[in-house]
């Protein structure tokens, strides 16, 4: 739903929100569209000392989305904590992004991942690590690629 919700309406204030398209495979692409609301208890949600992360799509850690998809999709929002860490395992055949919604990760090499950016990682890792010195808020999202 692409509401804002009483509080803001009456106290204003700032509101994002993600709109993800993913590809169908070939098969379904003349389905009837669907519509689901899914709730947080519907989601998967990990909180350890070094981050928060809510499982939207897919699983990570155990941790598992009840929302189901036509191929393998994950897609998470990181909240990690003042210097902390993650490390999200990955198919190397799959293709994946971060969003970083607000203050800094440190990517492989040093590289920065700063508010607003995107980052698009190679096929081929078996993992993604993020660190933080600050805290931050990211979307991630991982798909493989199918015909």
């Amino acid at each position: 739903m692409e509401e804002t919700g009483q509080r803001l309406f009456e106290e204003g204030g700032s509101y994002h929100g993600f709109q993800i398209w993913l590809n169908m495979p070939t098969q379904y692409k003349f389905s009837d569209p669907t519509t689901h609301l899914f709730r947080g208890g519907q989601l998967g949600v990990l909180e350890t000392n070094q981050y928060t992360a809510t499982v939207t799509l897919g699983d990570l850690f155990g941790a598992q989305s009840s929302v189901e998809t036509l191929s393998p999709a994950f897609y998470y929002h990181i909240q990690l904590r003042p210097n902390s860490k993650i490390e999200i395992p990955m198919d190397p055949t799959h293709n994946a992004f971060a969003y970083m919604i607000d203050e800094e990760v440190e990517l492989a090499e040093q590289k920065k991942l700063k508010e607003h950016e995107i980052a698009l990682f190679e096929r081929g890792d078996t993992h993604i690590d993020l660190f933080s010195e600050k805290g931050a808020n990211l979307e991630r999202i991982i798909r493989s690629s199918f015909s």
